[in-house]
């Protein structure tokens, strides 16, 4: 029926769309004057911009410890926290090639290992005081050749990829811009799933694909 507009209703067409065509997005917040970049990644004021650089997780990996070298982070942190204070004192920090990282410690995406190394490296980031999002980068990490964000450079479970999301999105004042891309012969049911377990475990934004 045309003329209904009740929750439900609404609710369903909105599965329907995202399932069928990838839109719209959904973002989860209380702030009736809620306003975010493009990408989810940062709340932003009206007319306000955002300044936003990454620190590239694959270089920290030490292959004596087989660990990330969190020293060396903490190091790395504090420099560009001061470099981007000279630039804008609301800019954030992001992450990328967190998938090179964990490949070189043999751990799998998505395991709880995986998750321990990714909740580590943001909390060592944190403690330099710097204001946290995760948003695409795949122009900065195609020159780098590393994974975008926090993203697998394989295909996973879409289960592994919101358990990495929640993971991360502990640590961050801005939310996560992902896509999670869908096998084909998903239903309403796949996306009412992501939906609910995005906003049960604090993801503040997701699409699908």
């Amino acid at each position: 029926d045309s003329g209904d507009i009740s929750a439900n209703n609404i609710y369903s067409k909105l599965l329907d769309s995202m399932l069928k065509k990838g839109e719209p997005g959904v973002i989860f917040s209380s702030d009736s004057n809620y306003i975010c970049d493009c990408c989810n990644a940062a709340q932003l004021k009206p007319e306000e911009g955002l300044t936003l650089a990454h620190i590239n997780l694959a270089k920290f990996y030490n292959p004596n410890t087989n660990m990330c070298d969190c020293n060396y982070l903490k190091y790395a942190a504090d420099m560009l926290h001061n470099a981007m204070n000279n630039i804008d004192k609301n800019a954030y920090i992001g992450i990328l090639g967190y998938q090179e990282l964990i490949n070189k410690m043999g751990l799998r995406y998505g395991s709880t290992e995986a998750l321990n190394v990714l909740e580590d490296c943001l909390k060592v980031i944190k403690l330099s005081n710097i204001k946290m999002a995760i948003s695409p980068t795949s122009t900065t990490s195609k020159r780098l050749n590393v994974t975008s964000g926090i993203n697998p450079n394989y295909e996973v479970s879409y289960i592994d990829e919101m358990n990495t999301m929640a993971a991360a999105q502990k640590y961050l004042e801005g939310g996560i811009s992902k896509t999670i891309k869908l096998k084909e012969g998903s239903s309403k049911k796949d996306v009412d799933f992501i939906i609910r377990y995005c906003l049960n475990n604090g993801i503040k934004g997701i699409t699908v694909f």
